[in-house]
């Protein structure tokens, strides 16, 4: 999670926002978590979540390969 923070804050386009879910649980099923952490990347067609830890490069990866799909 810090990495996206981190990368939000050098990247305009880019937003991130973490969410204590055990505190909102509301938000885990608009969002259909099913596990921690969990990304959505959403782009003007559309959005797309993954779940679980990930490397940086796998995580750069799949937010690149979100905003490409779209």
């Amino acid at each position: 999670m810090r990495l996206l923070h981190a990368w939000a804050l050098e990247q305009p386009l880019l937003g991130a926002i973490a969410v204590e879910l055990s505190t909102f649980p509301e938000l885990a099923d608009v969002f259909q978590v099913k596990a921690a952490p969990h990304f959505t990347v959403r782009t003007a067609l559309g959005e797309q979540a993954f779940s679980g830890a990930t490397p940086e490069p796998v995580l750069l990866a799949r937010i690149v390969a979100a905003d490409a799909a779209d």
